[in-house]
């Protein structure tokens, strides 16, 4: 999902605060099925406990807000610094690891806070940003 453009000027980045946090009213890009004002997080699905064949509803949401600073990468060798230079616009992509978004989650026995906590983790830890030149 493309979010905006911004222009940033001097001095270069290296790094950038991710960060999500409760939704406000004047939020863009936030889905019409669920109401987000003040909810950082709202997952609703099923998991198969080990060893079953009956899935079990769940939803995890939250209001806490999770945040970390992340290094930049370029998907190709150019450095850093090069791709950062006047005339040269930058596309930055935050690319997330879904595959262990639920890792350590324990649905049957971790109260729910616990859960949302790390699932927060888990969703931050696992985001790469990504940073590549684009024409103008």
């Amino acid at each position: 999902q493309t979010v905006e453009t911004v222009l940033v000027t001097a001095p270069n980045y290296c790094q950038l605060h991710y960060l999500v946090a409760p939704g406000i009213e004047t939020a863009r890009h936030s889905p019409h099925e669920v109401e987000m004002l003040g909810m950082t997080l709202w997952l609703e699905g099923d998991y198969l406990a080990p060893g079953t064949s009956t899935s079990v509803p769940f939803t995890i949401q939250t209001n806490l807000a999770w945040g970390e600073v992340a290094e930049l990468m370029t998907l190709s060798s150019e450095p850093l610094n090069t791709l950062q230079r006047d005339n040269v616009a930058l596309q930055i992509t935050v690319r997330r690891d879904l595959e262990t978004l639920f890792d350590g989650v324990d649905f049957e026995t971790m109260p729910d806070i616990e859960q949302a906590k790390m699932v927060l983790r888990s969703l931050i830890q696992n985001t790469d940003v990504i940073i590549q030149a684009r024409t103008l």
